[in-house]
């Protein structure tokens, strides 16, 4: 299914801007500086997206180590108590 493009969305660039972006186009294989620049939001909104990903994840994993830290300092601590009432 082929999305219909209803909503336009326009900007303005210097002319030195456009000359670089048609020759991206050429070099990328973009019909013009319109798919060009659609192209170039998907992959941002998409990069963004898999950045949200990884710090979501990263954070997860940040908090179960945290977790286990606090348990291994607590056994470390238990440990030294059994070991003063030994010597």
């Amino acid at each position: 299914m082929v999305n219909k493009r209803t909503k336009p969305v326009n900007i303005r660039v210097s002319e030195n801007d456009f000359e670089r972006f048609r020759d991206a186009c050429r070099k990328v294989g973009t019909r013009n500086v319109s798919d060009l620049a659609r192209e170039a939001l998907r992959l941002v909104i998409d990069e963004r997206r898999s950045a949200l990903m990884i710090a979501r994840n990263a954070n997860g994993c940040l908090d179960e180590l945290a977790g286990r830290l606090t348990h291994l300092q607590a056994e470390v601590k238990r440990l030294r108590s059994l070991l003063a009432k030994n010597l």
